[in-house]
């Protein structure tokens, strides 16, 4: 048979709990971890500068492909001015090693772009659950919520009887927020490597 409803495991065995009441508690848990306006801003500032600076070099590459795209339709173009001027097989020559040029880099160019991926997309896939994860989670389809289970909860939940346990939560509902220690007034977010946090929010796209 196929999987109806998302599965827990229980430390009281035995016990029968109605599905309903089940999902109620599973929901409140799941937004225990909401990220609220101010946190999820933080996020998304975090998140879009460390990725500007950890794709400098990747970005500056696209720059320098385009550019000498353009400077190889200039070339492509003079030569084809010049055409009466110059012998057919200088033409050819000439054409044919930018035509050849110009392949590679649109390769090349196909290539860094796919490197880089769309951080700004992935988190407008992800504010809403972030926002409130039991909204997504009750509207979606049961494959879907299995994958939101394992996307929040990678080491899954216990149910003790009474509430939901988990020893893991995704690094994205992890962040902290701490009191500076300059300014007692002020707080900072606590974040986990940029690259966690990149593959994380990169993962949340192929939940659906």
């Amino acid at each position: 048979m196929g999987v109806k409803y998302p599965l827990y495991r229980f430390r009281d065995g035995g016990t029968n709990y109605r599905r309903d009441d089940l999902h109620l508690l599973f929901a409140s848990f799941m937004d225990s971890f909401a990220i609220g306006e101010e946190r999820l801003a933080k996020l998304q500032q975090f998140v879009r500068e460390r990725f500007i600076t950890a794709t400098k070099n990747e970005r500056d590459q696209v720059g320098r492909v385009n550019g000498r795209l353009l400077e190889i339709q200039g070339l492509q173009s003079n030569l084809v001015e010049r055409m009466n001027d110059i012998s057919p097989d200088t033409f050819r020559r000439q054409m044919e090693r930018l035509e050849r040029e110009e392949t590679d880099l649109k390769g090349l160019l196909i290539d860094t772009v796919h490197e880089l991926p769309n951080v700004d997309e992935a988190l407008s896939y992800a504010s809403e659950y972030l926002r409130s994860p039991s909204t997504v989670w009750i509207s979606s389809p049961i494959q879907t919520r299995l994958k939101l289970q394992r996307f929040q909860f990678h080491s899954g939940v216990v149910f003790n009887g009474e509430i939901f346990e988990t020893s893991e939560v995704s690094c994205i509902f992890a962040l902290k927020i701490e009191k500076s220690i300059e300014l007692s007034t002020m707080v900072r977010l606590v974040y986990p490597s940029w690259n966690i946090i990149q593959s994380t929010v990169l993962r949340w796209k192929d939940v659906f």
